[in-house]
């Protein structure tokens, strides 16, 4: 069964498994998923389950349903694209969010961290990060390890400048003191 993945929104990180049934989503305490979100209407959307397609209805809401930042009255859904219900936003996934991080970080699902995860963001990173070159090479990991890099370096040679010379010894310097003389 096909997941609905929350990205953002006050209901980031929670994931519901879409059972074959019209599913109606918004504010409203009735609906099969609550929406916790000031901008979402009573009843928002409806994802409308069909045998190999999942299409978004908009039902009318205040402030409309985006796909990909476009606003949509119905539209199919594919895996794993964007869509936004007020301020929150969700995909569909073919797995858990889970299991999506556990194949993102090539970590076993079972152990997979349970308490504080931030898996959201994890998911959330792999699906906007450009796949360009350039972008890899302005992504966020890796701006963080040439800059740990950089302070290591400034660090080191910080430490090199401000230590004090070791007077330089010689020969005669190690040699015994011959007794008696």
């Amino acid at each position: 069964m096909p997941n609905l993945i929350c990205l953002r929104g006050r209901d980031k990180g929670q994931d519901w498994e879409l059972p074959i049934i019209d599913i109606e989503m918004g504010r409203a305490p009735t609906n099969h998923v609550v929406v916790h979100d000031p901008k979402a209407s009573r009843q928002h959307c409806k994802l409308v389950m069909g045998e190999s397609t999942i299409k978004i209805v908009d039902l009318k809401s205040r402030n409309g349903t985006k796909v990909e930042g476009a606003p949509v009255t119905d539209q199919v859904l594919h895996f794993d694209q964007i869509f936004q219900v007020g301020d929150s936003m969700f995909i569909i996934s073919p797995k858990t969010l889970q299991a999506r991080v556990s194949e993102i970080l090539q970590v076993p699902e079972d152990q997979l961290e349970i308490g504080g995860k931030q898996w959201h963001e994890i998911l959330w990173d792999e699906l906007t990060r450009s796949r360009s070159m350039d972008a890899l090479k302005q992504n966020s990991l890796t701006k963080f390890l040439e800059t740990l890099r950089e302070d290591q370096a400034t660090e080191d040679t910080d430490r090199l400048v401000t230590t004090p010379l070791r007077p330089k010894l010689s020969v005669k310097d190690l040699q015994r003191p011959a007794s008696g003389r």
